[in-house]
């Protein structure tokens, strides 16, 4: 019979190598892979910093890359390879007519990587700390962003309406009623850029837009030949926060004959989908088509009287608990627009 203290012994023992081995064979975290965006630099004997860009890539199980260098020159990565926690690669490039190839082992840890450069260039071999940070992901700036601008005393307040895919940036920007598309958007790291056209027949112009995004925040500058001549203004622009519609809404239309009409909404929220009911004395209708979007709220309401099909639809801007926009209804028989300035009851 197996001695019971040995047996337990000997389950420990074989507990704790299962352990081991199922910690020892964890893969890399995500943060510790050498794939992205690396800022590298070495200092040379002279005392110089030389940096330049490290992208790293992987396809399958094969790691590949490039070095681009301040003048804006890719040299393609030779042997990459990731051992543990070491990266290595080779580069070949030419000097005056003469190639030599650098060698860079160092040690990945989270987002930085420390380790030697080896060369030999004319004949004498040489050795440098190497480092390397990685770049930073590039921000996101889709989302409404509010702003204001001085022009000649007057204060003009703006909503940008941004939407980003990988660097392009599309969107349009809205004053009052009007709004107008942007041009040429782009974000290069924390860099934003695009412009904005205005062709009204009697105004003709062009804005360029620079800032710096920072989370929720954007600061720059307005370039503008508005009038023909050049205006610059600050930009300081701030990302509206995602926008509620639960609730119930009150308002009140006045028709052509004067008489008033007291309306109320109650909407629920998932998302940007917006369902609910209309509200009109003893009746009730339900909505459809119900979005909530960058602070703007569309929906439809659709009613049959006397055999007839009747559609108002709904169009205006959520900021905190009022909404102002426009109704075109043809519930009378004849399309008409109406305001809409709701109220949320609290």
């Amino acid at each position: 019979m197996i001695n019971d203290k040995l047996f337990r012994r000997s389950l420990a023992f074989a507990t704790l190598t299962l352990a081991l081995g199922i910690l020892g064979s964890k893969p890399l975290s995500a943060s510790a892979t050498p794939v992205g965006t690396w800022n590298s630099s070495f200092t040379t004997a002279q005392g110089q910093k030389m940096e330049s860009t490290l992208t790293i890539k992987k396809e399958g199980d094969k790691l590949s890359g490039a070095v681009t260098g301040r003048n804006g020159n890719e040299t393609p990565l030779d042997e990459v390879t990731l051992t543990g926690d070491q990266l290595s690669f080779k580069l070949t490039r030419e000097r005056n007519g003469e190639k030599f190839t650098a060698k860079v082992v160092a040690k990945l840890s989270g987002d930085t990587l420390k380790g030697k450069l080896d060369s030999n260039f004319g004949g004498e071999d040489r050795s440098f700390d190497w480092e390397a940070n990685r770049a930073k992901a590039a921000g996101n700036v889709t989302g409404a962003w509010k702003y204001a601008i001085d022009a000649g005393g007057n204060t003009m307040n703006l909503v940008l309406d941004l939407k980003q895919e990988g660097e392009t940036v599309t969107g349009k920007v809205r004053v009052g009623e009007f709004e107008t598309p942007i041009t040429e958007g782009k974000l290069s790291g924390d860099t934003i850029t695009f412009k904005i056209p205005v062709d009204t027949g009697d105004a003709k112009f062009t804005s360029k837009y620079k800032g710096t995004l920072n989370g929720d925040d954007i600061k720059g500058h307005i370039e503008s030949d508005w009038g023909g001549e050049t205006h610059n203004y600050d930009w300081a622009a701030n990302r509206a926060k995602s926008a509620n519609a639960a609730g119930t809404w009150n308002w009140a239309i006045v028709t052509e004959d004067g008489e008033k009409i007291n309306l109320s909404l109650k909407l629920k929220q998932d998302g940007d989908k917006v369902t609910g009911v209309v509200i009109l004395g003893d009746d009730e209708t339900s909505i459809s088509d119900g979005l909530i979007k960058e602070g703007q709220i569309t929906l439809k309401v659709t009613r049959v009287q006397d055999g007839t099909t009747q559609t108002a639809k709904f169009k205006g801007t959520l900021e905190g608990n009022s909404i102002k926009g426009k109704i075109d209804s043809d519930w009378s028989g004849e399309q008409r627009m109406y305001d809409w300035n709701a109220k949320r009851s609290i």
